[in-house]
């Protein structure tokens, strides 16, 4: 499922949902960066985590469900913009590009 046909002030209304959940977010040498996932929409993340990476860059997002009956949500996202978070951390604006099974 792609987003690409949405403009961008249609993808601002996505309904967002608060998740604060933990999260593993694997960069394409195959190394993993914990963070929290601090929302989610139909077309991105708001992630928080300490690891340093560049806008620009495509990860796989593993999200894992909080109930036996949910899948565990895992994602090819790319990092759209990059914020200072609390205590060192970054806050990464994520895009998804595609939904993994």
């Amino acid at each position: 499922m792609s987003t690409a046909r949405f403009s961008h002030d249609e993808k601002r209304q996505f309904l967002r949902m608060f998740v604060q959940s933990d999260i593993t977010l694997t960069d394409r040498s195959g190394e993993q960066h914990g963070g929290l996932c601090i929302n989610l929409s139909a077309n991105g993340l708001l992630v928080e985590t300490a690891s340093a990476l560049a806008p620009g860059e495509h990860l796989e997002i593993f999200l894992p469900s909080p109930r036996p009956s949910l899948r565990d949500l895992r994602v090819r996202a790319q990092i759209i913009r990059i914020e200072p978070g609390e205590k060192h951390q970054h806050r990464l604006g994520l895009q998804i590009v595609e939904f993994l099974d």
